[in-house]
């Protein structure tokens, strides 16, 4: 796993006040990287959200509203595992811009 240490970056400014989709993050790493290709742009993405997850840093899973707001429902999947779902939910998904979501811990760790 090369991890694209810009992209981790810029990940985590963006997830400062809000949630991200995988077509948002997505469009983050080729804002970054635009001489790249769509496989490329792919495994970065995926590789820093696995990365992102396992320091602690981000939830990953489906979004649904709740009470007025969007709530992230966390998977279980951990390192290889979730990387594996991301990929999967990428390819079968029915809305594939919004096939997973991403949050920052933070809220969470009062």
């Amino acid at each position: 796993m090369a991890v694209d240490q810009q992209l981790v970056s810029e990940i985590k400014a963006q997830l400062e006040d809000d949630i991200l989709h995988f077509a948002w993050i997505l469009q983050i790493a080729r804002t970054l990287k635009p001489d790249r290709t769509e496989s490329n742009w792919l495994n970065s993405v995926l590789d820093s959200v696995t990365a992102l997850h396992s320091s602690g840093d981000i939830f990953v899973g489906n979004a649904h509203t709740a009470h007025g707001m969007v709530l992230i429902e966390p998977w279980s999947e951990m390192g290889q595992d979730l990387r594996t779902r991301m990929e999967s939910e990428i390819e079968t998904s029915g809305d594939r811009e919004f096939c997973f979501w991403i949050q920052h811990v933070k809220p969470f760790a009062k």
